[in-house]
């Protein structure tokens, strides 16, 4: 049981270090990954919302704050559904723009955080999931 706790531990830490470190990349590269975006949104064919695309922009964002919740271990449970959300639409939509290459990572991005999100029981106390955490002093 402790090696399964240890497991789990040692995951949530590379996933969300993994997440981190790409949110950060893509928020230091900026102007490249909004050239990606516009590339991707000119393709793009059932996706092409106006109200996704001005959103999109926020991804690098949204991604460095799970990784950096996932990495300190703070609302674990609602982040990782937060990931899985992040994640399956943008495999849809990388559907949609024919971006095979980056469907397979963020299908094993989604996997991953589906395993951590189902097998929450191994994070013994996580921060901000108890009723009590908001009454210490």
């Amino acid at each position: 049981m402790r090696f399964r706790v240890f497991f789990y531990a040692c995951s949530r830490i590379l996933f969300g270090s993994y997440l981190l470190v790409h949110g950060a990349y893509n928020v230091f590269d900026y102007p490249s990954f909004l050239v990606q975006l516009d590339m991707f949104f000119s393709n793009a064919s059932f996706f092409s919302f106006e109200a996704l695309e001005a959103l999109a922009p926020l991804v690098p964002f949204v991604e460095f704050i799970i990784g950096s919740f996932l990495l300190l271990g703070f609302f674990t449970k609602p982040v990782l559904l937060t990931a899985m959300v992040l994640f399956s639409g943008t495999v849809l939509f990388l559907l949609d723009v024919k971006e095979e290459s980056l469907v397979t990572t963020h299908i094993t991005l989604f996997i991953v955080s589906l395993i951590l999100f189902i097998k929450d029981d191994y994070n013994p106390k996580p921060i901000g999931q108890s009723k009590d955490w908001l009454m210490r002093a």
